[in-house]
């Protein structure tokens, strides 16, 4: 049975919070390149505090270290001085954050010999990833100590939020499109969506493009849309404002009121454009922000008897 498409979009936009945040931290940690074992990958589990399994890695090297003296790359002995700074950054972080990991979680740090790169990042324990590569003697599956970041976890772990936003996705517009059908054409106009965009008391909805090929942009006359930011301004709300109607005519007036006949069609403004200014008088009302989503749901029959664009309000 498929779920009302509310808290399926509400679920969205919090998995696709998360997956920005998770790929904003992955390229930064792609980014940073430091001497060797200078990057501190340390991966932390469910059992015992996380301060007492750095200490154990750190006692564990120290050890592996007077007894193996172990060599780099290129035959010297390696600058444990960079390995001890990157511990630091590590202990003056994890000694001020108490908090156990969860059971079925771990929490991966990223600190480089100078500072901690991100925040840590907690994630299901079936995604960690333990490969140990050639020439990282220093290294362990609880602490990688690299050149650069093991972000081979993290890797997997956004992978699998991707595709679970993207089933989530394909179930939302399941459940639109069922709604839509049975929606009266009257409930689902467009000047329905400048309605909403006008009313203190909407946070947004869908607009949905029912048709796959069309090439109809939703654009609206800048005069006409100064008109309705002024009186939303003015406390009028609830403006029912159409934008310019599809047609094969090569328009000379690009003005849904054939009233303003000053301006080209490069002159018009889009949804985003005029969301935008309607939400700097929102924000001005102390009025919670008009988000429009844009999606695709191609349906001949929704395109038939509504258009080939839908307005369809949350609330």
């Amino acid at each position: 049975m498929t779920r009302s498409y509310w808290p399926l979009y509400r679920e969205l936009l919090n998995l696709r919070g998360n997956i920005d945040s998770l790929v904003k931290k992955l390229n930064r940690l792609k980014s940073i390149s430091s001497p060797p074992m200078g990057c501190a990958t340390f991966t932390a589990k469910h059992g015992s505090s996380v301060i007492s399994q750095l200490n154990a890695e750190i006692d564990f090297l120290d050890k592996k270290v007077k007894k193996h003296r172990f060599r780099g790359l290129e035959g010297e002995p390696i600058d444990t001085r960079i390995i001890n700074s990157t511990h630091s950054v590590l202990k003056s972080y994890i000694q001020k954050d108490t908090k156990e990991v969860e059971d079925g979680m771990v929490r991966q740090y990223f600190a480089s010999d100078v500072e901690l790169i991100v925040e840590p990042m907690e994630f299901p324990i079936e995604h960690l990833q333990r490969r140990i590569g050639k020439g990282q003697p220093a290294s362990t599956h609880a602490m990688m100590r690299q050149q650069t970041f093991n972000t081979s976890s993290l890797a997997d772990f956004l992978k699998s939020n991707q595709k679970n936003y993207e089933s989530m996705e394909a179930e939302m517009k399941s459940s639109v499109e069922k709604l839509i059908l049975k929606l009266d054409d009257s409930n689902s106009d467009l000047y329905k969506w400048s309605e909403s965009a006008t009313d203190s008391g909407s946070v947004g909805g869908f607009l949905v493009c029912t048709n796959l090929n069309q090439d109809y942009k939703l654009l609206f006359c800048p005069d006409c849309s100064q008109k309705l930011i002024n009186a939303f301004n003015q406390g009028i709300q609830g403006i029912p404002f159409p934008p310019l109607p599809k047609t094969v005519l090569n328009l000379e007036v690009f003005c849904t009121e054939n009233e303003h006949k000053n301006h080209s069609s490069e002159d018009c403004i889009g949804v985003d454009e005029l969301e935008a200014r309607i939400n700097q008088v929102r924000e001005q009302l102390h009025v919670p922000t008009h988000h429009t989503e844009v999606i695709s749901i191609p349906n001949q029959q929704l395109s038939k008897s509504h258009g080939d664009w839908i307005w369809l309000r949350h609330n």
